[in-house]
């Protein structure tokens, strides 16, 4: 497995966000694993750039 996110599940990452959807339930709702918090985490830092 890669540790990077496909760039769909970047674009969804961050259409959520917007959203104002929490990490949690991001991870929960399209099954993120855990071990990729940090991946949504920077998707959600980049975005606000």
């Amino acid at each position: 497995m890669s540790n990077v996110l496909k760039m769909e599940k970047q674009a969804l990452i961050q259409q959520l966000l917007a959203l104002g959807w929490s990490y949690r339930r991001i991870q929960k709702e399209t099954g993120i694993p855990s071990y990729n918090d940090f991946e949504v985490r920077s998707v959600a830092s980049f975005s606000s750039i």
